[in-house]
């Protein structure tokens, strides 16, 4: 569900293994990046981080000499690590490691051990081949199994119980070297989610009516049917640019009521576009107009998203409102925004000046304001919080305080700046839009707003924050405008997951999480009391006194 395609290149001392340069590229479905770069000089890292708009640039991270780079879940950091061990001593072997976190933070820093578990024979490329087992772990990092090649200690397959993962080795390229100079052709990551399993269990101040990825699946009206969907490529003209998107017209002639899907900041993932089409689907099948748009640069649309700054996405929010709204088939003042995590934000900040936009719906917790999340006592708790959800953790604790200061060293620095760009190893920097991104306020701009606003909060979402959502509770409550706060145990990163159908792969749609959505809209977001005729108007999907607030 995440990057299309991810590039890594990594250039090691011969003799040592250890690392000169990591290099890691992943792009997104609409032609956006995420960067990382790691340069060692000695005992020291130069440390880059990129993902429009957020990034961190380090210069003389200590890492060490002999710190090599490793992450649990990649496969190609294994080859070093493996290529050094001593397999003439066997036994337990240790190694510092630095490991890449896809946030803007320094690489973590941890040892890891190395241990013989014994020979036994795996089914590989077809066939049963000997191999020797080794465990690697560390105590921030999840143990892992790595099966080897009897007599050319190639790696064949890799498991990660933790993290319901295996990888296996399909083919290879034959060569003169042995090792990590081998050329490995293909190698398949299959990820299986031992979580979506178990059916959660409702708690009191949470939906009651909820299903995993794989029960929605197993319902036979797992997602909208697609014949009913109309969709079609779009164009239009916004701050001088042509943006291009996706429109999903129901059968019929209309007027219909219409919704405008923002996605979030940075690239998008295959599991945000599955997110965004479903939602058209599901919603135009429901009796809802439904455009969703790329920003410029991504997609089929002009300009460069390294440009953007908050102004120009909510300008891009507008103008797509106004094309929504001039098509005949649109009822007139019954627009709503749905907005995924940073979406979420702008299509509110658009919204308040859109008397056509009657509603928006927030869909994943927000990052939190600045002063909670990126600095104060608390940012060691917030940064482990981030590393939990991918698995590693706890990390020692004066560690975790330098890492700390050098992220509020860097965030001071970008706030205090008044230049547009900056340059680090070559790549230009998005000064301006990170200080607009950091000067974000979600909960304040939540607060608010003076329209009904739905906020579909997963517990497994790593920036969920229990007290902000109490305080969410007891204001809207207050306001008593139809604003509603939806708590799912497991709602996903997309609302969704993916699930094995045969012999292939499809993403599955949180059901309820999508009916909750499209009920709401259909109570809160229509002018006048006309209502789609697929949607039951009333109470929205798993209501009640303790289900919904």
């Amino acid at each position: 569900l995440e990057y299309r395609s991810v590039n890594e290149k990594l250039f090691l001392k011969k003799k040592t293994m250890t690392p000169l340069r990591f290099l890691k590229e992943s792009e997104g479905l609409k032609g956006q990046k995420q960067l990382t770069v790691l340069v060692q000089e000695g005992e020291t890292t130069d440390v880059l981080f990129l993902e429009h708009p957020r990034f961190i640039t380090l210069k003389g991270f200590e890492t060490g000499r002999k710190t090599m780079v490793f992450s649990p879940d990649d496969i190609m950091s294994y080859m070093p690590v493996m290529e050094k061990y001593n397999f003439w001593r066997r036994g337990s072997q240790f190694f510092e490691v630095m490991v890449p976190v896809d946030e803007p933070m320094p690489p973590m820093r941890d040892k890891i051990e190395v241990k013989y578990l014994g020979d036994e024979y795996i089914p590989v490329m077809g066939r049963r081949m000997e191999a020797e087992i080794f465990s690697v772990k560390a105590r921030a990092l999840p143990e892992a199994k790595v099966f080897l090649s009897k007599y050319t200690h190639r790696i064949l397959a890799l498991e990660i119980e933790k993290m319901d993962t295996r990888f296996a080795l399909l083919s290879r390229v034959e060569g003169s070297g042995k090792g990590i100079r081998s050329a490995v052709n293909g190698i398949v990551s299959l990820l299986v989610s031992g979580k979506a399993a178990g059916k959660p269990q409702a708690e009191d101040e949470d939906l009651s009516a909820e299903s995993s990825p794989a029960e929605a699946a197993a319902a036979p009206a797992g997602t909208a049917p697609r014949e009913e969907a109309r969709v079609k490529e779009v164009f239009f003209e916004s701050d001088n640019l042509i943006l291009s998107g996706r429109s999903w017209m129901p059968d019929g002639e209309g007027p219909f009521p219409a919704v405008v899907i923002v996605p979030k900041d940075g690239p998008m993932a295959n599991g945000e576009q599955h997110l965004v089409d479903s939602l058209g689907e599901f919603l135009s099948a429901s009796g809802f107009a439904v455009l969703a748009f790329d920003s410029p640069g991504q997609g089929k649309s002009q300009g460069s998203f390294k440009v953007l700054d908050d102004e120009k996405k909510i300008r891009n929010i507008t103008d797509a409102v106004s094309y929504l709204e001039a098509r005949p088939a649109v009822k007139k003042g019954s627009i709503s925004l749905i907005g995924h995590e940073g979406g979420g934000y702008l299509a509110m900040k658009a919204a308040s000046a859109l008397l056509s936009v009657r509603s928006c719906v927030l869909l994943g917790a927000p990052r939190g304001d600045v002063e909670t999340v990126f600095s104060g006592a608390g940012l060691p708790e917030n940064i482990q919080t981030f590393l939990d959800a991918r698995g590693l953790g706890p990390f020692d604790d004066r560690f975790m305080e330098m890492v700390a200061e050098k992220v509020r060293q860097h965030l001071k620095g970008v706030a205090r700046s008044t230049e547009g760009f900056a340059f680090f190893k070559g790549v230009k920097m998005p000064l301006k839009a990170y200080r607009e991104f950091l000067a974000r306020r979600p909960y304040e701009a939540i607060l608010s707003f003076d329209r009904p606003l739905l906020l579909i909060f997963g517990k497994d979402d790593k920036y969920f924050s229990p007290k902000a959502v109490r305080r969410l509770k007891r204001t809207l409550k207050k306001k008593n405008r139809g604003s509603r706060v939806a708590i799912f145990k497991n709602l996903g990163d997309y609302a969704g997951g993916m699930i094995q159908h045969g012999s292939s792969w499809r993403f599955s749609i949180n059901r309820d999480a999508f009916e909750h959505i499209t009920s709401w809209i259909a109570k809160n977001g229509i002018c006048g009391e006309q209502q789609p005729s697929e949607v039951k108007a009333g109470e929205p999907a798993g209501s009640g006194a303790d289900a919904e607030h």
